[in-house]
Order: C-alpha cells, then sequence, then structure tokens
C-alpha cells in the first residue's frame, strides 16, 4: 500500500474512533488493534 493511501487509512481510523469512544485513543495503545465501526471492522499497523 503506498504512503499516501496508508496515512488517509490511519486518519480515517483516528477519526472514527474518535465518534465511536468520544475521546482520541492513544497512538501507541492503538499500535496494532482492531477499531469496530458500525459495519466496517479496521485492522492496522504501524510500521517501523
Amino acid at each position: 500500500m503506498n504512503a499516501t493511501l496508508r496515512a488517509r487509512g490511519f486518519a480515517a481510523l483516528i477519526v472514527g474512533a474518535v465518534v465511536v469512544t468520544g475521546a482520541a485513543p492513544s497512538p501507541t495503545a492503538a499500535t496494532g488493534s482492531t477499531i469496530t465501526s458500525g459495519p466496517k471492522t479496521f485492522t492496522f499497523e504501524v510500521l517501523p
């Protein structure tokens, strides 16, 4: 996946997490986690 799409996907995950939880998640805690938002499940990773 190219870096731009990965970055956009990550930003969308953070926004989705804020909508679901009402608070911004910690980037460290979010690493390698899965967020379920409505009908969509996102699994993401932070690459070195």
